[in-house]
């Protein structure tokens, strides 16, 4: 049970003044400093939304040198898809498959300004065995099968990324999917019997297709939808008195909260998760699985701000 909650129609009651980039000049070394080869699945995951978010930075608009050189990210970058891969081929749960491989494709696709060939097919290679032998019916199990469907769904998406045909099958695969979503979805914009997290995973998949492929009506699902778990999932109050097993929910609502589309962007909400994580990290023991999961959201978190106010800066410099 999560206690002690407040809406993210709140503002959160703390000081954001401990987010900001001297957390990144301290936090950025110790997980490119990570040992990849003791890490879990779980947290090469981690490390990959924390890489990217750090080398995004370092590329674009920080000072040369002020959180760290782009070959040095470039390199960890490199190992930790290689070491994404090779997990990749021996890992059983298919969920988890499916999340490694949108990681990897964030690797390979999000860090240079031409995607590396080589780590495309492999991301593509990888994708399309999990999609189709969802399709096949291979690999699914009742526990997880709804976790499963959002995770495949999200990996075809990344394999139609940035425009399909029309008539292209995983299109259609997913159009059908999300097809069966809207029937069950309920006038308050709820999927009944279905947990937030999962809920929220399809809006994100669901708002990803509508870029690609836009249909008004596909849109006004995505807002329906998202009003309502906007409503009903809460970022705790006390990082002292909370269920781990809400992280996930709460990852997956930062990256809805910052998806923008058909969706509109939600700083403040994805401000108070990246303050409970940072608050909440400081309770957990350093570089275990949760551990790396709150880091790498409150490094994302400050990253894109400290981006945006560089950027900021640069502008009225020029102007």
């Amino acid at each position: 049970m999560i206690l002690g909650t407040i809406s993210l129609q709140r503002n959160c009651s703390g000081s954001d003044k401990l987010l900001t980039s001297n957390y990144l000049k301290k936090m950025l070394p110790l997980l490119l400093d990570a040992d990849l080869a003791q890490a879990t699945n779980v947290r090469l995951v981690s490390l990959a939304r924390a890489f990217v978010a750090g080398y995004e930075l370092v590329s674009s608009v920080a000072p040369a040198g002020e959180f760290g050189t782009e070959e040095t990210f470039r390199n960890r970058i490199d190992s930790l898809f290689w070491a994404l891969s090779e997990r990749y081929e021996h890992e059983l749960d298919t969920a988890i498959r499916s999340r490694m491989v949108h990681a990897m494709y964030s690797l390979a696709c999000e860090t240079v300004f031409s995607a590396d060939r080589r780590k495309k097919n492999c991301c593509y290679r990888a994708a399309d065995t999990l999609v189709r032998d969802f399709m096949g019916g291979i690999g699914a199990r009742p526990e997880n099968s709804l976790f499963l469907q959002a995770g495949i769904c999200m990996c075809a998406v990344d394999l139609l990324y940035p425009a399909p045909v029309a008539d292209d099958e995983y299109l259609l695969f997913l159009k059908r999917q999300m097809a069966g979503w809207t029937s069950v979805l309920d006038a308050d914009g709820c999927w009944p019997g279905v947990s937030s997290e999962v809920a929220l995973e399809r809006i994100g998949v669901m708002n990803r297709v509508a870029w690609m492929s836009p249909d008004p009506g596909n849109d006004a699902v995505i807002r329906r939808a998202t009003g309502y778990y906007r409503r009903c999932v809460r970022v705790p109050a006390d990082p002292l008195n909370f269920d781990e097993g809400y992280l996930c929910t709460l990852g997956r609502m930062y990256e809805v909260a910052l998806q923008g589309n058909a969706l509109p962007v939600d700083k403040p909400a994805a401000r108070r998760i990246a303050r409970f994580m940072y608050d909440y990290s400081l309770t957990l023991p350093v570089r275990g699985d949760a551990w790396y999961y709150c880091t790498s959201y409150v490094i994302h978190y400050i990253a894109e701000s400290v981006g945006a106010r560089l950027e900021a800066e640069m502008e009225r410099h020029i102007a």
